[in-house]
């Protein structure tokens, strides 16, 4: 993984981890690859590299903790969001 592909920025996607000089976080990577997205298929469908994608993936790998938290905090906003319509 190349330095400084992936960051944290307090103000931008919630402090959450994501892709450096974009809006996609980690756990949205993690996301869409348990859907059975292909890494290409990520990278294209999201405008990254290949790379940056594996980089994410690798992330999630060494912070499994924290990803998996962020993924349950965006799934319980969708379950709220979806009782409001």
């Amino acid at each position: 993984m190349r330095e400084g592909t992936i960051v944290k920025t307090k103000r931008i996607c919630g402090g959450s981890a994501r892709i450096a000089g974009t809006r996609v976080a980690v756990w949205e990577i993690v996301s869409w690859h348990r859907l059975g997205w292909s890494e290409e298929r990520i990278a294209k469908e999201l405008c990254l590299e290949l790379e940056q994608v594996r980089a994410a993936l690798a992330y999630y790998e060494k912070h499994k903790e924290e990803i998996e938290r962020e993924i349950k905090q965006a799934e319980k906003l969708g379950e709220e969001l979806a009782k409001k319509e």
